[in-house]
């Protein structure tokens, strides 16, 4: 699915016992699978349903222990997906929990192996989260019409997932997608006159875009410090070979926010409306988008 699939999808989540904080239920129509997904406080109450006493996958999320800016997801799959997490992986480390499966109980053992093998190589790709199984096992024996119909799952599981609390599947999307998608915003930041870095504004992200430079100078406080020390022990950002004061973007890198995006690229905090600039219009991120508000037509009745 790309960026400019404006198709409308209706998911339905139901929250069990009425607050957001508890037990979901994630689905889809014409769909046939199904999401749990539950806090680790909520645990005893998620394993209880006879959904999760069904073939499938589930991810555990927690913090990293070894102090890395991203969360750290385990993946990970049994014939009955409540017994497997309670005998064996209720020690792990985890914050919260997601069980997928199927409404119509149709998933086999050969479906699930490679559902979960395909998970791990979408979370390993997208670089949103550190793996907790280590390198992906090659489980895809299935016939060729069961793996297609394993990636339309998986298709589906990419528009459930974000919903439902797991974000760790989304790739980081093709500069030339990026900049066609609606209401994208080519981005520029410089330094003291000097251009350093261009983005895409696009899908919620600031993309800074392969090739950009950030500063190796230190500032006194930089909220993002970890983010960026992870892209510079993940090679994402390294030295530069003809300028010693800066570091380069080796592949395109999503941020979360314009001012999060900012502070990486300049090494300290930052006001990203103010930093970026819109490329080839002259204006502030910031004033760019106070325009844009500007020429929405409001109706005065309340």
């Amino acid at each position: 699915m790309t960026m400019n699939d404006v198709r409308g999808r209706t998911v339905r989540l139901f929250l069990v016992e009425g607050r957001p904080t508890g037990l979901i239920i994630a689905e889809m129509m014409n769909w046939t699978g199904q999401v749990l997904a539950a806090p680790r406080s909520g645990l005893a109450t998620l394993l209880s349903r006879k959904e999760a006493q069904r073939p499938g996958v589930y991810a555990l999320l927690g913090g990293d222990a070894t102090g890395s800016a991203r969360p750290t997801v385990y993946v990970g799959e049994s014939d009955n997906v409540a017994g497997r997490i309670k005998n064996h992986d209720a020690n792990k480390e985890f914050d919260r929990a997601w069980i997928i499966t199927s409404k119509d109980a149709n998933l086999t053992k050969g479906h699930i192996l490679y559902l979960e093998s395909r998970l791990i190589e979408v979370i390993q790709a997208a670089k949103r989260a550190n793996l907790g199984n280590g390198r992906a096992s090659d489980n895809r024996s299935l016939p060729e019409p069961d793996q297609a119909d394993m990636e339309d799952f998986l298709q589906q599981l990419e528009v459930v997932l974000p919903i439902a609390g797991l974000d760790v599947l989304r790739p980081v999307v093709p500069v030339a997608e990026s900049t066609q998608a609606t209401n994208s915003v080519p981005l520029v930041l410089s330094h003291q006159g000097q251009l350093l870095a261009r983005a895409v504004y696009a899908a919620g992200e600031v993309t800074v875009l392969k090739g950009s430079k950030a500063l190796q100078k230190d500032f006194a406080y930089n909220a993002y410090a970890a983010q960026r020390k992870q892209l510079e022990e993940d090679g994402r950002l390294s030295p530069s070979a003809d300028a010693k004061d800066f570091l380069v973007f080796t592949e395109s890198v999503p941020f979360s926010s314009p001012s999060a995006a900012a502070s990486v690229v300049l090494n300290r905090n930052s006001n990203g409306r103010n930093k970026w600039e819109v490329d080839g219009a002259a204006l502030k991120l910031g004033a760019y988008q106070d325009a844009q508000l500007a020429k929405v037509e409001v109706s005065d009745s309340q």
